[in-house]
């Protein structure tokens, strides 16, 4: 297996609880080909893991207060690896 170059970036956005802000950080993150981002003060309504576009997110709520929170987002296509005989990644 070798290494493939990967984006990995840090994130405070102070807040993605607007309309669509979610999917628009989804459609950002794909095209500066980010492979994965930490996002603080995301401030997300409650834990859990979900897909949007080609992004896995894992969620940390916010505190009842609606501060802090934050997020995981890992892309499901950007590579990490190849194998250099078959290619496979």
């Amino acid at each position: 297996w070798d290494s493939e170059v990967v984006s990995v970036m840090t994130y405070n956005p102070c807040t993605l609880r607007g309309l669509g802000a979610w999917e628009d950080f989804a459609v950002q993150l794909a095209n500066l080909n980010t492979g994965a981002a930490g996002v603080a003060e995301a401030r997300p309504s409650g834990d859990g893991k979900f897909s949007i576009a080609d992004y896995v997110f894992v969620a940390s709520a916010a505190n009842a207060r609606g501060v802090y929170g934050c997020l995981l987002c890992v892309s499901t296509l950007v590579p990490w690896a190849n194998h250099h005989k078959t290619g496979a990644k």
